[in-house]
């Protein structure tokens, strides 16, 4: 390192990703702050309403090129819920063990969401307003994950297909609700997804995850 180097510049305080989208406020010109490429098309997409150190602002334009935001003050009585596709494929198997019926494995990952649109609603009653399209770029990082395989224990007692993906969904986010005790992180810091036919195990899975790219280094 240079004499001269001041590495803690380069930094983020808020990120652990390098690749960044700026954000700027249209009636001041004043810079508000950066967000991660992963999570820019899904909260600062246009037409979105932004919350920032309290204050909510409208999203005028996402200029993917020059890697910015562009916002304005919003006093309007609706917010926004973005609707994504995401997929967990699996790289690399490091571990892995079977218990209770239960497969457990841990590995390296690959995470790929694409935000579609997303719905505005009413600030009161959560009610919809509509739904508008986003022509967005897919997003995939590599992380690192536990994923459980219920095959077996799910065939043992006979369990109604249209409730499993809901049942996978609320033990994801139990999981995700206990890990920062044992892993000492913020819950914000973990990702999940379950489905209940994952193309590579075959069967009911689920995944949780490193939600930060770099993860499996």
């Amino acid at each position: 390192m240079r004499a001269d180097d001041y590495p803690a510049a380069r930094t983020a305080l808020r990120s652990a990703s390098a690749d960044s989208f700026v954000l700027i406020d249209a009636s001041s010109g004043e810079l508000l702050g950066t967000i991660e490429t992963s999570r820019a098309y899904s909260t600062v997409h246009e037409g979105a309403v932004y919350l920032h150190m309290g204050r909510s602002y409208l999203v005028l334009q996402l200029d993917l090129p020059a890697r910015r935001a562009v916002l304005e003050p919003f006093s309007g009585d609706y917010f926004t819920q973005a609707k994504r596709e995401s997929m967990t494929y699996i790289e690399r198997l490091h571990e892995q063990r079977s218990s209770h019926g239960v497969t457990l494995s841990f590995g390296s990952v690959i995470y790929s969401e694409t935000v579609l649109g997303y719905q505005r609603k009413h600030m009161q009653d959560h009610s919809v307003i509509g739904f508008e399209t986003l022509d967005l770029p897919t997003t995939e990082f590599t992380t690192r994950a536990l994923w459980y395989e219920l095959d077996e224990l799910v065939a043992e007692e006979p369990f109604p297909n249209e409730l499993l993906l809901g049942a996978l969904h609320a033990l994801e986010h139990g999981q995700i609700a206990v890990l920062p005790l044992i892993a000492m992180c913020d819950r914000w810091d973990i990702g999940g997804l379950s489905t209940n036919a994952h193309p590579q195990t075959g069967g009911p899975t689920i995944f949780i995850y490193d939600g930060h790219p770099g993860a499996s280094a």
